[in-house]
Protein backbone atom coordinates (compact mmCIF):
# COMPACT_ATOMS: atom_id res chain seq x y z
CA UNK A 1 0.00 0.00 0.00
CA UNK A 2 0.98 3.50 -0.61
CA UNK A 3 0.67 6.74 1.12
CA UNK A 4 1.23 9.48 -1.05
CA UNK A 5 -2.16 11.20 -1.24
CA UNK A 6 -3.57 10.70 -4.74
CA UNK A 7 -7.24 12.27 -6.66
CA UNK A 8 -7.67 8.81 -8.48
CA UNK A 9 -11.19 7.19 -8.27
CA UNK A 10 -10.95 4.38 -5.20
CA UNK A 11 -13.45 1.37 -4.72
CA UNK A 12 -14.49 0.13 -1.55
CA UNK A 13 -12.51 -2.75 -1.37
CA UNK A 14 -9.26 -0.70 -2.20
CA UNK A 15 -9.84 1.89 0.77
CA UNK A 16 -11.02 -1.10 3.81
CA UNK A 17 -7.12 -1.90 4.10
CA UNK A 18 -5.89 1.13 4.79
CA UNK A 19 -8.78 2.20 7.32
CA UNK A 20 -8.17 -1.33 8.81
CA UNK A 21 -4.18 -0.37 8.79
CA UNK A 22 -4.82 3.05 10.68
CA UNK A 23 -7.03 1.13 12.92
CA UNK A 24 -4.63 -1.19 13.75
CA UNK A 25 -2.48 2.20 14.52
CA UNK A 26 -5.13 4.07 16.16
CA UNK A 27 -7.41 1.79 17.61
CA UNK A 28 -11.15 0.54 16.38
CA UNK A 29 -12.76 4.37 16.99
CA UNK A 30 -10.67 5.63 14.57
CA UNK A 31 -11.00 9.59 14.06
CA UNK A 32 -10.51 11.44 10.95
CA UNK A 33 -7.61 13.40 12.46
CA UNK A 34 -6.08 9.63 13.09
CA UNK A 35 -6.72 8.91 9.78
CA UNK A 36 -4.74 12.19 8.29
CA UNK A 37 -1.65 11.57 10.86
CA UNK A 38 -1.72 8.03 9.51
CA UNK A 39 -1.79 9.50 5.60
CA UNK A 40 0.89 11.88 6.16
CA UNK A 41 3.24 9.10 8.22
CA UNK A 42 3.17 6.42 5.01
CA UNK A 43 5.23 8.74 2.73
CA UNK A 44 6.91 5.57 0.48
CA UNK A 45 3.09 5.08 -1.14
CA UNK A 46 -0.40 6.89 -2.55
CA UNK A 47 -3.15 6.30 0.03
CA UNK A 48 -7.05 7.66 -0.41
CA UNK A 49 -7.87 11.11 1.38
CA UNK A 50 -10.40 11.39 3.74
CA UNK A 51 -12.65 12.78 0.98
CA UNK A 52 -12.57 10.35 -1.35
CA UNK A 53 -12.95 8.02 1.56
CA UNK A 54 -16.26 9.93 2.78
CA UNK A 55 -17.04 10.19 -1.47
CA UNK A 56 -16.91 6.42 -2.14
CA UNK A 57 -18.90 5.31 1.53
CA UNK A 58 -21.01 8.00 1.63
CA UNK A 59 -20.19 9.34 5.61
CA UNK A 60 -16.63 8.61 7.67
CA UNK A 61 -18.93 5.97 9.75
CA UNK A 62 -19.97 3.62 7.03
CA UNK A 63 -16.34 3.29 6.02
CA UNK A 64 -15.54 2.22 9.33
CA UNK A 65 -17.87 0.50 9.09
CA UNK A 66 -17.08 -1.62 6.40
CA UNK A 67 -13.17 -1.84 7.60
CA UNK A 68 -15.09 -3.81 10.59
CA UNK A 69 -14.10 -0.42 12.90
CA UNK A 70 -16.35 1.22 15.43
CA UNK A 71 -18.68 4.03 14.00
CA UNK A 72 -20.52 6.89 15.87
CA UNK A 73 -19.17 8.76 18.65
CA UNK A 74 -16.07 9.15 20.05
CA UNK A 75 -15.15 6.34 22.84
CA UNK A 76 -13.83 9.17 25.13
CA UNK A 77 -15.68 12.22 24.73
CA UNK A 78 -13.82 15.49 26.03
CA UNK A 79 -16.75 15.89 28.11
CA UNK A 80 -15.93 12.78 29.99
CA UNK A 81 -13.00 13.82 31.90
CA UNK A 82 -12.72 16.54 34.34
CA UNK A 83 -9.69 18.86 34.20
CA UNK A 84 -7.81 16.97 36.91
CA UNK A 85 -8.61 13.62 34.92
CA UNK A 86 -6.58 14.58 32.60
CA UNK A 87 -3.77 16.28 34.17
CA UNK A 88 -3.64 13.19 35.84
CA UNK A 89 -3.19 11.08 32.85
CA UNK A 90 -0.75 13.61 31.12
CA UNK A 91 1.09 13.47 34.41
CA UNK A 92 1.61 9.35 33.83
CA UNK A 93 2.23 9.29 29.88
CA UNK A 94 4.80 11.94 30.81
CA UNK A 95 6.21 9.72 33.23
CA UNK A 96 6.32 6.76 31.26
CA UNK A 97 8.06 9.07 28.52
CA UNK A 98 10.84 9.73 30.55
CA UNK A 99 9.58 12.95 31.45
CA UNK A 100 9.34 14.13 27.69
CA UNK A 101 5.95 14.65 26.87
CA UNK A 102 5.46 16.11 23.18
CA UNK A 103 2.31 15.57 21.26
CA UNK A 104 3.91 13.01 19.03
CA UNK A 105 5.08 11.13 22.00
CA UNK A 106 1.56 11.28 23.49
CA UNK A 107 0.30 10.13 20.48
CA UNK A 108 2.34 7.10 20.48
CA UNK A 109 2.20 6.50 24.08
CA UNK A 110 -1.51 6.28 23.95
CA UNK A 111 -1.68 4.39 20.82
CA UNK A 112 0.98 1.35 22.53
CA UNK A 113 -1.54 1.73 25.37
CA UNK A 114 -4.69 1.01 23.84
CA UNK A 115 -2.90 -1.85 21.95
CA UNK A 116 -1.92 -3.18 24.46
CA UNK A 117 -3.54 -6.41 25.79
CA UNK A 118 -2.50 -5.22 29.84
CA UNK A 119 -3.49 -1.69 29.22
CA UNK A 120 -4.52 -0.31 32.69
CA UNK A 121 -6.49 1.88 31.23
CA UNK A 122 -10.33 1.39 29.99
CA UNK A 123 -9.90 4.76 28.39
CA UNK A 124 -7.47 7.30 26.88
CA UNK A 125 -8.55 11.10 25.59
CA UNK A 126 -7.05 11.41 22.11
CA UNK A 127 -4.39 14.09 21.23
CA UNK A 128 -7.81 16.21 19.53
CA UNK A 129 -9.20 16.19 22.63
CA UNK A 130 -6.40 17.09 24.66
CA UNK A 131 -6.22 20.05 22.41
CA UNK A 132 -10.15 20.80 22.77
CA UNK A 133 -9.52 20.84 26.56
CA UNK A 134 -6.47 23.19 26.72
CA UNK A 135 -6.49 25.73 24.04
CA UNK A 136 -3.25 27.69 23.06
CA UNK A 137 -1.61 24.95 21.75
CA UNK A 138 0.87 22.21 23.69
CA UNK A 139 3.38 24.46 25.43
CA UNK A 140 0.26 25.51 27.53
CA UNK A 141 -0.69 21.64 27.53
CA UNK A 142 2.48 21.08 29.65
CA UNK A 143 2.70 24.65 31.57
CA UNK A 144 -1.16 22.96 32.92
CA UNK A 145 0.58 19.49 33.47
CA UNK A 146 4.07 21.35 35.46
CA UNK A 147 1.04 23.70 37.34
CA UNK A 148 -0.85 20.57 38.42
CA UNK A 149 2.29 18.62 39.59
CA UNK A 150 2.94 21.41 41.93
CA UNK A 151 -0.41 21.64 43.46
CA UNK A 152 -0.50 18.02 43.57
CA UNK A 153 2.82 18.52 45.50
CA UNK A 154 1.87 21.15 47.68
CA UNK A 155 -1.56 19.28 48.96
CA UNK A 156 0.86 15.89 49.84
CA UNK A 157 2.95 17.66 51.71
CA UNK A 158 0.23 20.07 53.88
CA UNK A 159 -1.22 16.59 54.59
CA UNK A 160 1.63 14.57 55.51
Amino acid sequence: MSTAVSSRKWSKEEIIPYLQQAGDKFGLHLATYEYRVFVKKQHSQTCPELNEIIACFGDWNQAKLAAGLKPGERAFPSNNYSESELLELLVIARKECGGNLTCSTYIDWRNKQLTSPTCPYTAIPSYPTIMSRFPGGWKSVQQKISEYEISDLKVGAIEE
